[in-house]
């Protein structure tokens, strides 16, 4: 990494393929970058989370982006809403599943 690299604008975030997790309730997406990139999105008591592995044989998990509502007692969102919150952009593409 360059020291022009820390000035930069970070790459936004594309999604290529979202479909809703198992867990229906609060809402929560099992995602894919257009670079492939696994990224688990939850939104519970008006916190929404993106969440990503290193990969490793046991991963650990990140957490890279964090927004809060004000309001802690949602648990409702969209997946549209959730991705303007957290400054998430999906394909024009994008396989979404279940949405």
């Amino acid at each position: 990494m360059s020291a022009l690299d820390l000035f930069a604008e970070p790459r936004p975030i594309v999604l290529g393929c979202v479909r809703p997790s198992p867990i229906a309730r609060p809402p929560h997406w099992d995602v894919w970058t257009t670079d492939r990139q696994y990224l688990n999105l939850r939104y519970e008591r008006g916190v929404g989370t993106v969440w990503t592995e290193d990969g490793r044989r046991r991963p650990r998990w990140s957490y890279i982006r964090r927004f809060d509502t004000g309001d802690p007692h949602s648990d409702d969102m969209t997946l549209t809403e959730f991705c303007e919150r957290a400054g998430l952009q999906l394909a024009d593409d994008a396989e979404v599943i279940g949405e």
